[in-house]
């Protein structure tokens, strides 16, 4: 639209190249900007809801063999899993449904 601005006859209803040029760059850097930030932004692991437990740690606060207590971002949740937790015992969360947190022991490193 800037291009069909130059050929006017009187001077003063001309844009000059540098204006149109410096105008464009400047204005595809802030798109290609925000278009990197959308991109990165929507790349990013989930932190809160439901699909933000999952993959974190937590401990036991009690003894369980199937269902039991956990503390997960200092929340206390009821927990399901197939094996024998003690109390103390650092765990992970493998899924989330609507009362239970399914985990596993997290592993020692």
């Amino acid at each position: 639209g800037s291009i069909m601005l130059i050929d006017s006859p009187l001077p003063f209803m001309q844009i000059s190249w540098q204006v149109i040029v410096g105008a464009t760059i400047a204005f595809s850097l802030f798109f290609i900007f925000a278009v990197g930030f959308a991109v990165r932004t929507f790349r990013k692991r989930p932190t809160t809801g439901k699909e933000g437990l999952i993959g974190e740690e937590g401990i036991a606060i009690e003894n369980f063999k199937q269902t039991g207590s956990v503390e997960v971002h200092g929340e206390i949740w009821r927990a399901q899993t197939d094996t024998s937790i003690k109390k103390g015992q650092k765990i992970k969360v493998e899924s989330i449904d609507e009362k239970h947190l399914t985990i596993k022991i997290k592993p020692i490193n």
